[in-house]
């Protein structure tokens, strides 16, 4: 690959790499930038086989510059080399990333601090020096690739605003205030500069003082803007008061000036509620969004404000995160709040009761329904680590490192376990309450039978530290898990080992079986969640990730009706999966602190979760929901996407080549059935008007044959291939009235076919050196616009098989195309930031309609069912919806990084189905039912953070009760 110069890249690449290398080492650089290059990443590398000079020094280090992540290959030869440790030096100072990956092995005291402290990938075994690749070398390249696209969006963003800093820098040192100061960050892209800094991944670099300076100069000169324009708003306004009329006029224009000052704060809480969005917290995201609407000032001046904030985008973008949010928000039906830290929380068998374990060694019982007076007792002098409920609801089960006492709360006393194990960690009854067993640091397993409360049996389980335990429904089997990833299964007939095996993950610290007893789910601290199928047999290799999102893990649980999996995480939230589908459920989201533990209800119906605040909260699982569903496509990127006409399937296509075809439930889930491998990227699709059969096309140059293939939507099974002309097809249509065929490609000609299989196609017509871009059936059939690369869009007449109009408007390329399926609308977008509406009743020169902004320009546009509402999603990450009757705006999503296309609506259910980023689908459902409003969320919201603690209860009244400890009857002297 050939040098690239920078003048030539890409306006927007993926990610933007710079490999720096010895010379020696050159033919292992370009093996492994080819395969990068044709994993879309873009290459930056210098093959120039020349001494380096000082007049390349320029060129350099704007290649590092402009680079997402630096690639440095380790060998003895660069290790040595004046011009790569240059290179080094200036990655660093620039703070980009850093990936080194080893050709040849270089002794640690010999590498660069910079290359040292980090993790290295070796490439040692996967290329023979002097021999080429091994057949190892393009897993290992694919690893590579992994570790590059990981954080990808804060790594663009760290390139792009170092760009801006250094430019801003630049103008200021050639005293060019005025240049400088035109530079600055301001509004929406300044709130979003300093969300940036905040959001740094752990794995990724430091912004430099340059940005950090440039984003604190932005955000200066806008507050100081603002206080200048607050002093000349109240001159302007000072005279004005004394009259009532006068007043309301200057109400309405003190209103407006606080909007204006205050523009920043209301960005920066938006863009925070996207954050919270992104990252499935729509509990928190409400709140933010509520908090605007709740001011204070909004308050005094609601006539006024009722009339000037609707215009804004930045009540509709409110509003929409109210309605996204709102879906998925959970507020807890119970708060109990004890003013120390909770550890440990669990249900009685019959559900009744639930119990909290205290740092101060205290427990708590109480009654779910609130009713009646809470225990309070003291069980331990240390900390709790454990407690459980025995099946029957007789014994309680308490435990510190150092103990474990049980309770008989009916009769008010309780006694300690003798023959302990070293440092408990955690405790379990099995289901029929015949044994009670613990896990340790000091990596035992220990049993006690409880008809006597004596020694069972006790193992040596784990090399490390023992950290998880949990039983089978049934009790005839005990799993067990280590911090070193061992996972032990025993039976409990014999205690013989049933399954023992290594899972590769480090720091194992819970683990689940589920109801069925034929699977378990591990939770490790570093943030892995795993599925492994204990009855198979080999179950190390029938392990299968959870698809939890980066944050680490405390506790994972099963409920017990087994339809649930639910993991609580450091980051203060549970996130739900489904246990058959593993399809997201939902996220709960109220807590400010960690939580430490979690628990069902025996019924399923409830989820208790205690925090390091003290505070525990008791939730209704039916008011579970995710704000979307979501289904993991194409592993690079979805491209496209339909409804089938009678909603009953989805079929979607992307880079990967594959068009894949989803069954759709009744709730609006997407459920993979099958596939259809394309030659390139599929690009286009379309359903015959029965929704049998689906027509899908590939942008392909390399595939002789360039076909259209024609397939059932039941199984994928191909029933026609067809010709599609002499260069690759940009849009296919399927007339909905009948089954005549439309296709264009890059060459410039539209063709057509009636829907009969074998049927010859013409051409309909063909556009000289102009690609066509996209095809549209009107609701009828009648008519046929054509989009073109240039900007034109005609409409051909079928019937008449001629032009019927020419529509002039557009000024780049014509991407996305929707008839509505009430009159004759057609709506149109591409590249230049808007939406043309034509209503083709109208006379010729006279059919545009309205002209709707889109800032970043549309992928693709739709009309729902029943014409009411259009959809359009934009390249500036964002989806927006408009009523057709007044073309107001009613929705703007400004939020799930990746965000470009909108693929249809449902044409029943209403549900919009969109691109989620990075191959992901997501499907927005229609508000419906009672979903949560800001009003239901009791938080504090101070600037963008949010608190839930605050707003708690009372603390508990507590009133300690005298439980009488005796010594255990199967204790020797001195023991308990």
């Amino acid at each position: 690959m050939d040098t690239k110069q920078l003048a030539e890249l890409p306006s927007e690449p993926g990610l933007t790499v710079f490999i720096s290398y010895s010379r020696r080492d050159l033919e292992f650089a370009e093996a492994v930038a080819d395969r990068l290059d044709a994993a879309d990443i873009e290459i930056l590398i210098d093959k120039r086989n020349l001494p380096y000079g000082e007049e390349w020094k320029a060129e350099l280090l704007q290649f590092i510059r402009s680079s997402d992540t630096v690639l440095f290959v380790v060998s003895p030869h660069s290790i040595a080399s004046e011009w790569c440790n240059w290179e080094l030096e200036h990655t660093k100072r620039e703070s980009k990333r850093l990936v080194p990956i080893v050709l040849e092995p270089v002794e640690v005291d010999g590498l660069p601090s910079a290359v040292a402290d980090i993790h290295l990938l070796s490439f040692e075994d996967h290329w023979r020096l002097g021999g080429g690749a091994s057949e190892t070398f393009d897993e290992t390249v694919e690893m590579l690739r992994s570790i590059l696209l990981t954080n990808i969006d804060w790594l663009r963003e760290h390139t792009r605003l170092g760009d801006l800093a250094r430019r801003w820098n630049e103008a200021r040192a050639r005293d060019k205030a005025g240049a400088a100061e035109a530079r600055l960050l301001r509004g929406e892209v300044l709130a979003e500069a300093e969300l940036w800094i905040s959001k740094r991944p752990r794995e990724a670099p430091e912004p430099t003082a340059e940005q950090r300076q440039f984003i604190l100069a932005s955000r200066q000169h806008e507050q100081a803007a603002a206080k200048l324009e607050t002093r000349r708003a109240r001159r302007r306004t000072g005279l004005a008061i004394a009259a009532a009329a006068v007043l309301a006029v200057s109400t309405v224009a003190v209103f407006s000036l606080y909007v204006q000052s205050n523009h920043n704060l209301v960005l920066a809480l938006l863009t925070k509620a996207d954050q919270y969005l992104a990252e499935e917290r729509p509990t928190k995201a409400l709140a933010v969004a509520g908090s605007m609407l709740a001011s204070p000032l909004a308050g005094a001046v609601k006539n006024i404000a009722a009339v000037f904030m609707p215009a804004s985008e930045e009540h509709i973008r409110t509003e929409t995160i109210i309605q996204v949010a709102g879906v998925g928000s959970m507020v807890p039906s119970r708060i109990v709040h004890v003013p120390q830290s909770s550890k440990r929380v669990a249900f009685s068998g019959d559900g009744v009761h639930f119990a909290v374990g205290y740092r101060s060694g205290h427990v708590m019982v109480d009654r779910v329904d609130g009713s009646g007076t809470p225990r309070w007792f003291k069980a331990h002098n240390l900390r709790l680590v454990g407690i459980a409920f025995g099946p029957d609801g007789k014994w309680l089960a308490s435990a510190t490192q150092e103990g474990i006492v049980v309770w008989n709360l009916s009769e008010g006393k309780a006694f300690p376990i003798c023959d302990l194990p070293g440092d408990i960690r955690e405790i379990s009854f099995s289901p029929s309450g015949a044994y009670l067993a613990a896990v340790s640091y000091d990596g035992r397993l220990t049993v006690w039978q409880t008809t006597d409360w004596t020694l069972l049996r006790s193992f040596d389980e784990h090399d490390g530290k023992s950290t998880g335990i949990s039983f089978s429904p049934t009790g005839n089997l005990v799993v067990t898990v280590g911090d070193s990833g061992k996972v032990v299964v025993r039976n409990t007939s014999d205690w013989s080992v049933f399954r023992s095996f290594e899972t590769g993950r480090s720091d194992l610290i819970s683990v689940a079986f589920a109801p069925d007893g034929k699977e378990i789910t591990t939770a490790s601290i570093n943030g892995e969640v795993d599925i492994w199928n204990v009855a198979s047999a080999d179950p190390a290799l029938a392990g299968r990730p959870l698809p939890v999102p980066e944050a680490k893990r405390w506790k994972v649980r099963y409920s017990p009706d087994g339809r649930r999996i639910a993991v609580a995480s450091w980051d203060g939230t549970v996130r739900v999966w489904d246990t058959e589908t593993l399809d997201y459920a939902g996220t709960i989201d109220g807590h400010d602190h960690w939580i430490v533990d979690l628990a069902f209800s025996p019924d399923s119906s409830m989820l208790l979760t205690a925090s390091e605040s003290g505070i525990a909260r008791l939730w209704e699982m039916n008011g579970l929901r995710p704000m979307f569903f979501a289904v993991k496509d194409d592993p690079r990127e979805t491209l496209i996407g339909r409804y089938s006409p009678d909603g009953n399937v989805f079929v979607s296509g992307g880079r990967e080549g594959i068009a894949r075809a989803y069954s759709v439930d009744a709730d609006g889930r997407l459920t993979f059935i099958c596939g259809v491998q394309h030659p390139a990227w599929v690009n286009s699709l379309g359903f015959t008007a029965d929704s049998r059969y689906v027509v899908t096309a590939a942008t392909s140059d390399q595939d002789p044959s360039n076909r259209i293939r024609v397939w059932s939507a039941r199984d994928c099974r191909v029933s026609e291939e067809l010709e599609a002309g002499p260069d690759y097809v940009t849009s296919v249509a399927v007339d909905p009235a009948s089954a005549v065929l439309a296709w264009s490609n890059y060459a410039g000609e539209v063709w057509i076919r009636n829907g009969s299989a074998g049927a010859r196609a013409r051409v309909l017509t063909k556009y000289v050196g102009v690609a066509v871009t996209r095809l549209a059936f009107s609701t009828g059939g009648t008519y046929l616009a054509i989009g073109r690369r240039n900007g034109g869009l005609e409409i051909w007449n079928l019937a008449q098989g001629e032009r019927h109009r020419t529509l002039t408007g557009h000024t780049q390329v014509v991407l996305t195309l929707d008839f509505s399926p009430v009159g004759d609308l057609l709506a149109s977008g591409g590249p230049d930031h808007q939406i043309l509406i034509w209503d083709l009743s109208r006379p010729p020169g006279q059919e545009l309609l309205n002209s709707l902004a889109v800032r970043g320009g549309t992928n693709d546009l739709a009309f729902n069912s029943d014409g009411t509402l259009l959809a359009a999603g934009s390249d500036a990450s964002y989806i927006v919806m408009w009523t057709v009757a007044d073309w107001e705006k009613v929705f703007h999503l400004h939020a799930l990084v990746g965000v470009r296309s909108v693929f249809g609506f449902h044409p029943s259910r209403g549900d919009l189905a969109f691109d989620g980023g990075g191959g992901l689908i997501r499907v927005l459902q229609p508000r419906s039912g009672q979903p949560v409003t800001p009003d239901d969320v009791k938080a504090v919201v101070t600037g963008t953070d949010v608190s839930f603690d605050q707003m708690s209860v009372q603390p508990v009244q507590l009133k300690e009760t005298s439980i009488e400890i005796t010594k255990s009857p199967t204790c020797g002297p001195g023991d308990g």
